[in-house]
């Protein structure tokens, strides 16, 4: 029997010139004040939401209800993403900012500490948040980890062509798949368990969007003042 929720508890925080739109799922076992609870925070790359962590969260919730562990994952849009609001000045968009909103959202779920979890321009941001407040990490999980700066372009002909195709692909199809070749060899990609999540990943994806249709949440603006 399932003994946790896959609906998201959906919230937003204000943070500094932005407003951010967060997920929230919990076991049906967890509390704050439990001594033994686990928190897990995942912070997404570039242009992604939420909801691409869907698959993830689905395996750590599964696992951790079947040991009757406490277990709480939240995921968010980062600003100028999905359902998070876009500051218009451009100098409001740098990895050390996007830390301090990460750090804005533990303080707003009253989070001590977390298990923090990153992929591709989410790890920069991960980085941050460790060097910035390092009593606040449990663990550090760093994916397609990129440097910044001049070290973020591709550095042979396969990857800049197969970047010019993410930036070019004009569906959601299209932008995964491209992504998926950008991140991963061409071996693994041909495995049955690439293909097995990859399909995983479409059919949560699809579900989810539905859980969302059906109640309502508070969003945050599409744009915000920079003061």
């Amino acid at each position: 029997m399932e003994r946790y929720r896959m609906q998201a508890e959906l919230g937003t925080v204000q943070v500094a010139n932005a407003c951010l739109h967060y997920e929230l799922y919990t076991t049906s076992c967890f509390s704050c004040k439990h001594a033994n609870a686990k928190r897990v925070l995942l912070i997404m790359g570039m242009g992604a939401t939420a909801t691409c962590w869907q698959p993830q969260i689905e395996f750590l919730l599964a696992q951790a209800s079947r040991v009757n562990q406490p277990l709480a994952v939240c995921a968010f849009d980062n600003r100028g993403v999905g359902g998070s609001s876009s500051p218009t000045n451009k100098h409001h968009y740098s990895s050390q900012i996007m830390a301090h909103d990460a750090l804005a959202l533990m303080d707003h779920l009253a989070w001590p500490s977390a298990h923090v979890v990153a992929f591709s321009m989410g790890t920069q941001i991960a980085t941050k948040l460790a060097a910035a407040a390092p009593g606040r990490i449990d663990s550090l999980t760093l994916i397609a980890a990129v440097g910044g700066k001049w070290h973020v372009l591709p550095r042979s002909v396969s990857a800049l062509w197969t970047t010019l195709r993410c930036l070019r692909a004009k569906t959601p199809e299209q932008r995964h798949a491209a992504m998926l070749r950008l991140h991963f060899t061409s071996k693994t990609l041909k495995t049955k368990v690439a293909i097995l999540h990859q399909n995983q990943q479409q059919q949560h994806q699809h579900h989810h969007h539905l859980q969302l249709s059906k109640q309502p949440s508070q969003s945050c603006s599409s744009t915000s003042s920079d003061t």
